[in-house]
This record gives C-alpha cells, structure tokens and sequence, in this order.
C-alpha cells in the first residue's frame, strides 16, 4: 500500500498511531501478541510514529512519557518520533500536561499530538504553551 500511494504521490506521509507497550523493552512480547505491533517493523513502514503514552490511564507518572519516546526511538532508528499524550479525563491537569510535554519533547521527540481535542481546555491549552516554550 505504501508503495502504491508513494508511486502516485510521493510527498505523501504514512504514520501510525502505536500502543505504547511496544516500545518498553519488557512488554514489546505483549504489544506484538495483543496489538500485532511491533516498533522494528513500523520503522520500516512509515514516515513517522506516535507512540500513544497516554500516562494517566497506564498509572504511570509523567516521567514515563520519556522512557516511552526513548524505547520508540531505539526501536524505529532514524523514524521521528513525535509524542502522543492523554489530554482528556479529570485527571489530566495542567500540571500533568505540562510535565508530560516536558518529558516527550526532552526525551527527543520532535513534537506532540493530543488526544483529544474536544476535552481541550484553558488550562490545558496554556500547558502546552507554556511546555513549548519552555522547550525551545
């Protein structure tokens, strides 16, 4: 499919969206059996990954958000990474947001994507602005 689309037009970009499991050394069996995922063969097929680390729900603190960008890393080679993060539930605070953008973007991901956008609020608007522009 890749290659089709590419032979039409070649600018376009393939992605995908991965559970987050594949991408830390001791759940990459559960990911591969569970979700048919594995972060080798993704970086073969696509132009960039967004691994979905999703802290809150995995009970993980922030932090954890890097180890996950750094597993995707290692495993996709020279693929960007870019960070997907949980910005919905009542759980997610400014705070959170915040630090979690903060450990995608030092850990070396290129950028971030948030899910979703309809639980967006001030607050967590004004997290992502100011964790951007603490990162340049």
């Amino acid at each position: 499919m890749r290659a089709t689309a590419k032979s039409i037009d070649p600018h376009v970009i393939f992605s995908a969206s991965l559970m987050p499991e594949g991408a830390v050394n001791e759940s990459k069996p559960f990911a591969m059996c569970h979700y048919a995922q594995s972060y080798e063969d993704a970086g073969r097929l696509y132009d960039f990954v967004c691994p979905m680390a999703y802290h809150i729900d995995y009970s993980e603190p922030a932090a954890w958000v890097g180890d996950v960008v750094r597993g995707a890393a290692r495993a996709v080679g020279d693929v960007p990474v870019y960070i997907g993060l949980q910005a919905y539930s009542d759980e997610c605070t400014y705070d959170e947001l915040k630090a979690a953008i903060v450990a995608g973007l030092d850990a070396g991901a290129l950028g971030v994507t948030l899910f979703r956008f309809g639980t967006m609020t001030e607050p967590l608007w004004a997290a992502v602005e100011d964790a951007m522009e603490g990162a340049k």
